[in-house]
């Protein structure tokens, strides 16, 4: 946590200094009681973005602005002749509304920071998750430039202006992707088997698909590819192999591992009732098959899954919100959006229930609230 006392203009906080806080006086003495606490609540949240992307230095240097609505930074990874060959890429600026080079989409686990791994930018050193470090040295190619977009390093994260605007973008930039890599993780003994069963096993036990964000990273792709290590497996390989599921569950399996599986099938199904439809689910049908996915940002629960529902349009992501707000928020328009699909009936009992909830947080401070009073349970609970 921020202890605010020993906090000054020159203070590097994970290298954000504290006067690049908008709510910031510039002088810490005449800060409000109010605007002391969301300061050290915006202070703590960028921690952990620069925690979560593993990326610690400033980056004022690295990250031009982003001038234009629907720009877009693409990762330029340049080629290695073996593992050992250090990471160097580029990033450049592009406009999505017009033409732009043909380019991948990276989708796994950001995973836990440490051990940092280190990589060049344009000419500058950059740490990075170790995850992130092994899916680059996987995918790089050995004698030619690769274009691919990934999340932690085509977006500051550390500016949550831009962070906000691109995740918008995020639905279009997985969809015109030519293809849409999903990094598993190293390749094992199961993921090299000859034996079809003992892949699908291997693949579905992976914490990839624990993350909500893969949702919609997974089901927009135009072209997907499964990748584990060297080991490459595309939808043919897998999923559209008849009675895949039968085989899994014809093996032992506990009861962590059935919820895998499920988790992994819902991707898959909605991916199909995606390609079928392209109408978009409702926000609440689309919170209650990701309510049990992991995000390390609580309100990613609602931004990650946003892209594939009918509310992408009308909610926006905002990460100056508080996660309570951004559930409230979400609520409000799910139970819209649920009286208008209902009779006159459920409709009057569900503005009856906004109603109550808005009258109770009136007296509840969501903007300091991080979700812990159970709003999000409420938002997964419906109506």
């Amino acid at each position: 946590m921020v202890n605010l006392k020993k906090a000054t203009k020159a203070t590097v906080f994970r290298g954000t200094p504290i006067h690049h806080v908008p709510e910031y006086d510039r002088k810490v003495q005449k800060i409000r009681p109010l605007e002391l606490i969301n300061i050290i609540y915006r202070l703590n949240d960028i921690a952990g973005s620069a925690e979560a992307t593993g990326m610690y230095k400033s980056e004022s240097a690295l990250y031009k602005p982003l001038k234009r609505e629907h720009a877009v930074r693409l990762l330029t990874l340049h080629p290695g002749a073996s593992k050992e060959d250090q990471i160097s890429c580029a990033l450049i600026i592009h406009n999505f509304d017009k033409v732009i080079p043909r380019y991948k989409a990276l989708s796994y686990v950001w995973g836990t920071p440490d051990p940092k791994q280190q990589i060049l930018i344009d000419g500058h050193e950059v740490d990075i998750t170790p995850n992130l470090y092994e899916a680059l040295i996987h995918i790089r190619k050995q004698s030619e430039d690769l274009t691919i977009w990934v999340d932690a390093l085509c977006i500051n994260q550390e500016n949550f202006e831009e962070r906000s605007q691109q995740v918008a973008m995020m639905r279009d930039i997985y969809a015109e992707a030519t293809q849409v890599i999903s990094y598993l993780g190293p390749a094992t003994k199961n993921s090299a088997s000859d034996s079809l069963s003992t892949i699908l096993y291997d693949i579905a036990s992976r914490p990839y698909w624990t993350r909500v964000w893969i949702i919609q990273e997974y089901v927009m792709a135009k072209e997907n590819l499964i990748q584990c290590g060297s080991e490459r497996f595309t939808r043919l390989d897998l999923w559209d192999v008849p009675y895949q599921y039968e085989v899994l569950m014809g093996m032992e399996i506990d009861g962590d591992m059935m919820s895998q599986i499920a988790r992994m099938r819902r991707v898959l199904e909605v991916q199909e009732e995606w390609k079928r439809s392209q109408s978009g689910l409702t926000l609440g049908k689309a919170l209650k098959f990701s309510a049990d996915f992991a995000a390390s940002d609580r309100r990613d629960s609602v931004y990650g899954i946003l892209g594939l529902t009918s509310a992408r349009r009308q909610l926006k992501a905002d990460y100056n919100l508080s996660p309570c707000d951004v559930f409230q928020r979400a609520y409000q328009f799910a139970g819209r959006e649920n009286a208008m699909l209902s009779s006159t009936c459920e409709a009057k009992q569900i503005e009856d229930q906004l109603e109550t909830i808005n009258e109770m947080m009136k007296t509840h401070n969501a903007g300091r609230c991080d979700g812990s009073c159970g709003s999000f349970e409420r938002l997964v609970q419906g109506f």
